[in-house]
């Protein structure tokens, strides 16, 4: 057991696994404008876990917000929209949508005016933990692979809280397609493909609805994949799975 003051060795997360040079960086923005407002970028060599953010409008009318996450250049909506009236708080990022963030990743919200004040549970480490999301921001129609275990790892999928509790979702899902998409998840073993022996479940998403589904413990060996299906052919709708690879 390391020492509880040495932050750099902190057990922080709830399975007991390491994340080594853990930091919990600032990531608040006080009278944000409006648009999409970047909270927190991932550094290199890092990763950041977010598991809420919280809003707080100070202007004088309602405002209307939701998560956004930037990867790759483009800003994403991953979460449903929410209004805050004014001199009211309201969760901008739910705890059932929580994500990890990789290196030059941005999390942050989009406001429809001036004068939220932003702040996020963000808890920073090195690459070298074995926890991640694995994420596919633009789905297509059709069968989509969001995660495959690596060659010589074993992987379970973790819930919200980054733990494998078996009673909490583990696969998450946002639709802002402008239409009502309907999801089928497969487990799917290395070498086989999508079908009715390997089905996880089924559901309907109407859009700007975000979507989490639970999965049980499940356990996949090197080339095991977890796959959605969309009968959308829109790109906006994205899909994640936070994984821990030992």
């Amino acid at each position: 057991m390391p020492n509880q003051n040495d932050v750099n060795t902190l057990i922080y997360h709830p399975e007991g696994v390491y994340l080594p040079g853990v930091k919990f960086p600032s990531a608040f923005v006080s009278n944000a404008g409006s648009g999409n407002v970047d909270m927190y970028t991932c550094p290199a060599g890092r990763r950041a876990c977010v598991s809420y953010i919280i809003g707080y409008n100070t202007a004088g009318t309602t405002t209307t917000i939701f998560p956004v996450l930037y990867s790759s250049g483009t800003y994403y909506r991953i979460g449903g929209a929410g209004n805050a009236a004014t001199t009211a708080q309201t969760q901008v990022l739910v705890t059932n949508q929580a994500i990890i963030l990789e290196a030059g990743e941005r999390i942050g919200a989009n406001t429809t005016q001036a004068g939220m004040n932003l702040w996020a549970n963000i808890v920073e480490f090195d690459t070298t933990a074995p926890i991640k999301s694995s994420k596919v921001v633009s789905l297509s129609n059709g069968n989509n692979t969001v995660y495959t275990c690596p060659s010589g790892k074993k992987a379970i999928t973790l819930d919200q809280w980054f733990k494998t509790n078996f009673t909490l979702k583990k696969v998450f899902y946002f639709n802002n397609s402008g239409n009502s998409a309907s999801l089928i998840w497969y487990a799917v073993p290395s070498g086989g493909s999508p079908g009715s022996t390997n089905q996880m479940g089924t559901e309907t998403a109407t859009t700007g609805s975000a979507s989490a589904r639970l999965i049980g413990g499940l356990i996949l060996s090197a080339g095991d994949s977890i796959v959605v299906n969309t009968n959308v052919g829109t790109g906006t709708q994205t899909a994640w799975v936070n994984v821990m690879e030992l």
